[in-house]
């Protein structure tokens, strides 16, 4: 409900308490794969083969429970896990709590007994990835490098006793110029044969230093023209679980290669709070690949470690955007423009993120003044930098499109815990003044 409100209206405002908790944790029991596929980001000279045991994975439980509630869980992802024997007592040791928010991809090209398989199926995840490119043995070894051998045995096998454990298998394949004539008879066959719950397509996507393959992947792109053909061809079939993840089209990825500054980059993805554990049993906290490295093994408390760099990397973010509100005049400025604060989340008592609209802010931040909200807290002030989120919902329902740049994501790091007695206000910050608008709770 969209109002002109000079004081808020709580009923309207969702307050969520969390943890200092994990938005992801991705595991890896080895660092190698038996496949070479060519559109893989990986480069395999730059690996040493390593695989997890199940001591070291012991390190790695007390670090499972720091997931937050709505958190993900990769039991596999960059690398193939099946070429380790000790994956499948590892996946037998996970928490039931991961049931609902896990999972692994495979490409099943290793012999698998039934047992293996079934073991599985009754990990407590929430489903297993299955990579399939094509039922065609000579396109198999072409994207691979390796023979299709065992795959589709293990396929076929893996789908009966999936459905025998109660494991959702959900299919991802490559579209590429390789399989397009078969793509449609593959989406075809696999949903008669394997049943998949979800069925991802996707293709080739790039980062500035992948360039090894990059020949090769150029051949297997699919121009405009001829992704929209195949995927007419798909979505004819009437099938509800496919889910379209493409990347660049050949055209696009060619103006790319003319514009070096037009590639895909790898985004810092710190603000996700996540941990990366690898085969070797260290582990990344913050980035996969430039986090703070926390060797479990020599570790006595891997959760507390973990706990600390990760309060470390918050507080970072949190106070990346503070205004020294203490060192600043707060002058009331009368305010009717319609505002909402939608949602506040308070993480391990101490970090607040606040999410909301507000009209009056906008209209001055389009005069180069800062927008700016104020946690009122503990007899003290902390004010932050709004940072723009848009909302087209706000412009449809103010039938403004200048209001869709009137959504914020604010954070706060007062240092100390928050109670229930808080107020929040937004405003606008010019010089060394910040001019009050709405109060927001």
């Amino acid at each position: 409900m969209f109002l002109f409100k000079r004081q808020p209206n709580r009923s309207h405002v969702t307050i969520e308490r969390t943890p200092n908790g994990l938005d992801m944790i991705s595991l890896d029991t080895t660092n190698h794969c038996n496949a070479r596929c060519i559109f893989c980001f990986n480069d395999w000279d730059s690996f040493k083969p390593c695989s997890m045991k199940t001591n070291t994975f012991e390190k790695v439980l007390p670090i499972l429970p720091l997931l937050n509630k709505d958190g993900q869980f990769l039991a596999s992802c960059w690398f193939e896990p099946t070429i380790n024997r000790e994956f499948f007592k590892i996946v037998g040791m996970l928490p039931d709590f991961l049931k609902d928010r896990g999972y692994f991809t495979t490409n099943l090209v290793v012999p698998l007994s039934d047992d293996d398989l079934r073991a599985m199926c009754r990990a407590n995840l929430d489903h297993i990835n299955v990579s399939l490119e094509t039922y065609d043995e000579k396109v198999y070894t072409h994207v691979t490098s390796v023979k299709m051998s065992f795959f589709y045995d293990n396929l076929v096998r893996l789908a009966k006793i999936a459905k025998e454990e109660g494991m959702d298998i959900w299919l991802i394949s490559m579209l590429l110029k390789s399989n397009m004539e078969e793509f449609p008879s593959l989406v075809r066959k696999a949903h008669e044969e394997v049943g998949p719950a979800v069925h991802e397509i996707r293709s080739p996507f790039f980062y500035p230093a992948d360039t090894e393959n990059k020949p090769d992947v150029i051949e297997e792109l699919l121009t405009r023209e001829e992704f929209t053909k195949v995927r007419e061809a798909v979505d004819a079939l009437g099938y509800d679980n496919i889910s379209w993840q493409p990347g660049p089209s050949k055209e696009t990825f060619l103006a790319f290669e003319a514009d070096k500054d037009g590639y895909q980059e790898k985004v810092d993805e710190v603000d996700r709070f996540w941990v990366r554990v690898n085969a070797d049993g260290t582990a990344r906290v913050g980035h996969p690949e430039t986090g703070t490295l926390i060797d479990l093994k020599q570790t006595d408390d891997p959760a507390g470690a973990v706990l600390e760099e990760l309060t470390r990397l918050r507080t970072a973010r949190y106070r990346m955007n503070a205004v020294p509100a203490g060192k600043v005049k707060i002058v009331n400025e009368r305010n009717a423009d319609p505002f909402s604060c939608d949602k506040i989340t308070i993480c391990g008592g101490r970090f607040m993120e606040v999410n909301g609209w507000e009209t009056g802010t906008l209209r001055h931040g389009a005069s180069g003044a800062e927008r700016v909200a104020v946690l009122e807290a503990g007899g003290k002030r902390y004010a932050s930098v709004m940072n723009t989120v848009k909302r087209s919902d706000v412009a449809d329902a103010l039938k403004d499109p200048a209001s869709e740049q009137a959504g914020f994501s604010v954070r706060f790091d007062p240092g100390f815990e928050i109670g229930d007695d808080f107020r929040l206000w937004t405003g606008y910050k010019a010089g060394d003044t910040i001019y009050r608008q709405a109060r927001l709770y």
